[in-house]
């Protein structure tokens, strides 16, 4: 189920993957998108037979990729991305997202250091160009 806003304009690839999913989990031939536009006056829909020769071949396609997730090395070269889809999830909890540490605000300066030799130097200089003490910042 779908709750857009405005009528669904294609068949996107996701919801193909996601129905060939369904279908392969529970053995039903027959899976449905059903979109319910947001003010509830109208819907869509959009149905695959898994069965029928133009589809039958992705279902074999889907198991290879699950197969392929199991896999001991997968982890290796597949990185989770943020997206919409987190605030769906089970495992937030244990996202390698939330622990890759947020950039911290630094200091430029290190801290309990004496400065002062700073500010002498600019007034020996202001000294020897026009006589007097003046800030030349």
């Amino acid at each position: 189920m779908k709750f857009p806003t405005k009528q669904p304009e294609s068949f996107k690839v996701e919801y193909l993957w996601q129905l060939a999913s369904y279908a392969m989990i529970t053995g039903i031939n027959n899976t449905l998108i059903l979109w319910i536009m947001s003010t509830g006056k109208s819907f869509y829909t959009a149905s695959i037979d898994w069965a029928d020769p133009r589809f039958a071949p992705m279902i074999p396609r889907v198991r290879k990729f699950v197969e392929r997730c199991g896999h001991k090395h997968f982890r290796d070269y597949v990185y989770p991305t943020e997206g919409d889809h987190c605030q769906y999830c089970d495992h937030k909890h244990k996202c390698p997202l939330k622990f890759v540490p947020q950039p911290a605000l630094g200091s430029t300066q290190a801290q309990n250091t004496d400065n002062g030799w700073l500010d002498r130097l600019v007034a020996n200089a202001a000294k020897q160009s026009s006589g007097q003490k003046e800030a030349l910042f």
